[in-house]
């Protein structure tokens, strides 16, 4: 099956594709797909009615779960299972149960919870009331007391400082880092339809929090960058963000946490109303280790 590279001018097909057939993951937004492109080796197929992506990063023959008409989506799946070892990604729940009916006892299917995307109530996240959000809102108002923290748009043109980074012992990836997107991303902030603001410190950016729309109801979270770990200073640079979109926009995906034990422990301290729950297929005979790693799910 023939693919192409990812390029801006896919952007108002694809989205239209999203749009029509109901696809509201991260994975599958135009974006992402972009900005994603080179860590993971992307390329695109896309017609009339269906698209998917090819990633030789992850495998010679691994492609995300087609989106589409159901009976492209279907031709699509049976002319790429004649080549041998495919392995499907960043398949929902309803792709995993199409896929079953399908294709039975063809592929060997499986979760991956590090794939799986963080969905969150906007209206919680941006006010923290209540006990569930006790710790997280004692942490932000004492780093506001003792930093003074402030609140000004993001550029996109470059982040405004070197990011601090943390050892993590799961750092082992399927792929290269977050280099070549968070590079993707500044590069076409404005063509890819993104917004942020950056949080000063005594007149000094050390936050960088941006996203975009990935639905008419729906904002994804995809970036999160700090100068250091300040007291509350994530917590109160998204709840910034949250507070700047437009009233239309209920729900917040924050993606996923990419299998780091620190990042799930965030997000799920975070308190999401639901996971998007993810899962690949396989044709091959052994199973191969699916817990997509990187830097952080945010880039």
């Amino acid at each position: 099956m023939q693919t192409k590279e990812i390029e801006l001018s896919d952007k108002e097909k694809v989205e239209a594709l999203r749009r029509k057939y109901g696809h509201e993951t991260s994975s599958h937004a135009f974006p992402s797909l972009y900005i994603w492109k080179e860590d993971l080796g992307s390329s695109l197929y896309i017609e009339e009615d269906v698209f998917t992506v090819k990633c030789s990063g992850l495998g010679s023959n691994t492609w995300f779960f087609p989106c589409g008409a159901p009976e492209r989506v279907f031709a699509v799946i049976e002319e790429l299972s004649q080549v041998p070892d495919l392995n499907l990604i960043y398949m929902r729940q309803e792709d995993k149960i199409r896929l079953e009916e399908w294709f039975p006892n063809r592929f060997r299917i499986r979760e991956v919870q590090s794939d799986g995307e963080y969905i969150y109530d906007r209206s919680e996240q941006e006010v923290l009331r209540g006990q569930k959000f006790a710790s997280m809102r004692q942490e932000m108002n004492k780093g506001i007391r003792q930093f003074n923290y402030e609140v000004v748009p993001f550029t996109g043109k470059e982040i405004p400082f070197l990011i601090a980074v943390r050892n993590q012992i799961e750092n082992e990836s399927r792929f290269a880092g977050t280099k070549d997107a968070t590079r993707l991303m500044l590069e076409q902030w404005d063509a890819l339809g993104l917004t942020g603001i950056t949080v000063l410190m005594d007149g000094r950016p050390y936050a960088v929090t941006a996203g975009f729309p990935l639905s008419e109801d729906t904002f994804d979270l995809c970036l999160l960058k700090q100068r250091a770990y300040l007291t509350g200073l994530s917590v109160f640079a998204r709840c910034e963000m949250y507070k700047r979109l437009p009233a239309n926009f209920t729900k917040i995906n924050c993606e996923e946490d990419m299998g780091i034990a620190g990042i799930r422990k965030m997000k799920e301290l975070m308190r999401p109303i639901s996971i998007t729950r993810m899962y690949e297929a396989g044709m091959e005979k052994e199973e191969r280790d699916g817990e997509t790693n990187c830097e952080s799910g945010l880039l």
